[in-house]
């Protein structure tokens, strides 16, 4: 993020959406997933793949345990 906000400017309210982005990003690649593969012939190590990424899609739960509007905050300040 340090790199990226030298470069660029991001407003703190695009930075609130970063988690659900990569919880997006995590559904399409299931939906896909089943789109391209035949799921009934998956072996396990693709089934229990595919499993935990079903289970932390549909979570609540953060994607990441990071807080990216702190560490945003954090970067900006010190950069500016």
């Amino acid at each position: 993020m340090k790199g990226y906000l030298k470069e660029n400017t991001i407003q703190e309210e695009e930075i609130v959406y970063l988690q659900d982005s990569i919880k997006l990003r995590h559904a399409l690649l299931y939906v896909y997933f089943h789109q391209a593969n035949d799921v009934s012939n998956l072996n396990e190590e693709s089934m229990n793949w595919l499993k935990e990424l079903q289970r932390v899609t549909a979570s609540d739960d953060p994607m990441l345990p990071i807080d990216f509007v702190q560490e945003f905050k954090s970067i900006h300040n010190s950069i500016h």
